[in-house]
C-alpha cells in the first residue's frame, strides 16, 4: 500500500477533512491559506491517485483505497503510523535436535533464528502463514502445528527503536518431506539442542526452547539491544 501518496501538507489536510466528514464540497474542503490553483492542483491528484473520489454531485469522499489508507494514518502528524510487525515462528525437532535457520541477508545476516521465521502475509491466518512457509522454506510439510508462544520483541541498536515485532511460535514434532538445506536468503541446519547457545543466536531461542513444551500458551515481551552483528537481552517481561 503506497503510504507516501500522502506526502504533501495540502493532500494531508483534504485527507484528513474527509476522514472526519463522509462527503465535502470543493468550498467545504478548500484551506483559505492555500492559493486556488495549488488547492486545486492536489485535490485533482488525489482523485487520480484514486485516494478520493468526486460524485455527480460534486462532492468529494474517500474511496475505498483511501479508507484503507485511514488505517494507517497518524491523526496527529497526517504521517505513516509505524505498528509492528507480524512474525510467524515455527519450532521443528526430532529427538534431540531442532532445525535452525542462518538468515543469510540484512538486517540479521549470519544470525541463526528458529526453523521458520517469516512475515504473516496480509490477509492470513496464523496457521496458514505457518504452513506456507514451513514448506517454502524448509521443503518440510508440517503434520501437526500448535500455538505455543507469543512474544512481544522491541530490538534496540545504537539507542534507538530499531524494529518492533509481534512473533506466533507454533511447535511442530511431525512432518515429511525432504529438507531444502539452502535458499537464497538462508541455510538451514540441524542442531543438537545442547550445542545451540553456542552459536549467535536471537536472543528468544532459549525462551522458546523452555516453554515450547509448557502447557498452553506462553506469552512473553522482550527487549534486546543489536550492534549489528550480534544480540544481547536487556530485558524481559513474562
Amino acid at each position: 500500500m503506497e503510504l507516501n501518496l500522502l506526502n504533501h501538507d495540502v493532500r494531508k489536510k483534504i485527507f484528513k477533512k474527509l476522514m472526519y466528514k463522509s462527503k465535502l464540497s470543493f468550498s467545504q474542503l478548500q484551506d483559505s491559506n492555500i492559493r486556488s490553483n495549488r488547492f486545486n492542483y492536489h485535490l485533482n491528484k488525489l482523485v487520480k491517485l484514486g485516494i478520493i473520489k468526486k460524485d455527480e454531485d460534486g462532492l468529494y469522499s474517500l474511496s475505498n483505497l483511501g479508507k484503507e489508507l485511514a488505517i494507517y494514518v497518524d491523526l496527529n502528524e497526517m504521517g505513516v503510523h509505524k505498528q509492528p510487525f507480524v512474525i510467524v515462528g515455527v519450532v521443528i525437532r526430532k529427538e534431540d535436535k531442532i532445525l535452525l535457520s542462518k538468515l543469510g541477508r540484512e538486517p540479521f545476516k549470519g544470525v541463526w533464528a528458529i526453523s521458520v521465521v517469516g512475515r504473516m502475509h496480509f490477509g492470513e491466518g496464523v496457521r496458514e502463514s505457518a504452513v506456507r512457509q514451513t514448506m517454502e522454506r524448509t521443503g518440510y510439510a508440517p503434520k501437526d502445528l500448535k500455538l505455543k508462544i507469543i512474544y512481544s520483541i522491541r530490538t534496540n541498536k545504537e539507542n534507538n527503536i530499531h524494529s518492533h515485532h509481534m512473533f506466533y511460535v507454533l511447535r511442530c514434532n511431525d512432518f515429511s518431506g525432504k529438507l531444502k538445506k539452502k535458499t537464497p536468503d538462508r541455510l538451514n541446519k540441524w542442531v543438537n539442542i545442547k550445542d545451540v547457545k553456542k552459536l549467535n543466536i536471537f536472543t528468544d531461542i532459549p525462551y522458546t526452547l523452555k516453554y515450547i513444551d509448557k502447557r498452553g500458551i506462553t506469552f512473553l515481551e522482550l527487549e534486546r539491544e543489536f550492534n549489528g552483528k550480534k544480540f544481547n537481552l536487556t530485558k524481559i517481561i513474562r
